[in-house]
């Protein structure tokens, strides 16, 4: 698989991530789902750094790679990555602070914020979205 680094232009190989896949690399890692599992992997050497089963959908990395957000029906699982500890959020959809620490969601005028780490959530208002006004969630895969 080829392998550019956007912020210099250099270019490498590996064969850490198949060529069959879009990567979405986030703090170094990536995740592929396989054989009925999600595999979290550190890019620059290859080793799984995370193993969870498969359920509902793909994780969404945290930028910084910490975490891993998996959504399913009735609920949603962030685990760390590191230790395998997980927590539950609200089903839904989410998307990243852009340190990592927290996801979010908004719904109407309120939006609901969750840690990462311990799966506390708390909602505030916010103003109306007026027009054609939408909101993009950060991390999200063929964000636009």
């Amino acid at each position: 698989t080829q392998v550019v680094n956007w912020r210099t232009g250099e270019t490498s190989t590996t064969d850490v991530v198949p060529g069959s896949t879009v990567p979405s690399v986030m703090g170094g890692r990536t995740f592929l789902v396989r054989h009925g599992s999600i595999t979290v992997t550190d890019v620059a050497t290859g080793k799984t750094v995370l193993e969870i089963p498969y359920g509902q959908g793909a994780p969404d990395l945290s930028p910084d790679g910490r975490y891993a957000l998996v959504s399913g029906r009735d609920r949603a699982t962030i685990y760390d990555v590191d230790n395998g500890a997980d927590v539950s959020v609200p089903a839904g959809t989410w998307g990243w602070s852009a340190d990592g620490d927290e996801v979010f969601r908004v719904h109407g005028s309120t939006m609901t914020t969750c840690s990462a780490a311990t799966g506390d959530c708390a909602d505030s208002s916010i103003p109306p979205l007026g027009g054609d006004a939408t909101v993009r969630y950060a991390g999200q895969t063929f964000e636009s």
